[in-house]
């Protein structure tokens, strides 16, 4: 396993631990804590897929994907006058997030 895979794996027990001890918010708060807006973004969307897929945990997933959602379309809007290539990226982020939660609560699935 990569050191990479490792640190994701790391964040997923993490942000698992804080929902259940404390709440979402507590999760949140530790994610966006985590380094620059793009490292927070991509932390956010590794963790949509983690907790679908690993936790199979869909309620902290929606809970944690809206907040990526809404940091990575916040940032994009901080950003865009000074670094446009940055609010692009951050508006990528976003939207493939919201189309992985979408796609993940599809009913058929059955989850």
């Amino acid at each position: 396993m990569s050191t990479a895979d490792e640190k994701t794996n790391e964040t997923l027990t993490r942000v698992v631990e804080l929902s259940n001890a404390k709440d979402t918010f507590a999760a949140i708060e530790y994610v966006e804590s985590q380094g620059e807006p793009l490292e927070v973004a991509k932390t956010y969307a590794q963790l949509v897929q983690g907790l679908y897929y690993q936790q199979k945990n869909v309620p902290l997933m929606l809970h944690i994907g809206r907040a990526g959602v809404q940091f990575c379309l916040g940032e994009a809007r901080r950003v865009a006058d000074s670094n446009a290539d940055a609010a692009q990226q951050l508006r990528g982020y976003a939207k493939m997030m919201a189309f992985n939660l979408a796609v993940n609560c599809w009913p058929a699935w059955e989850d």
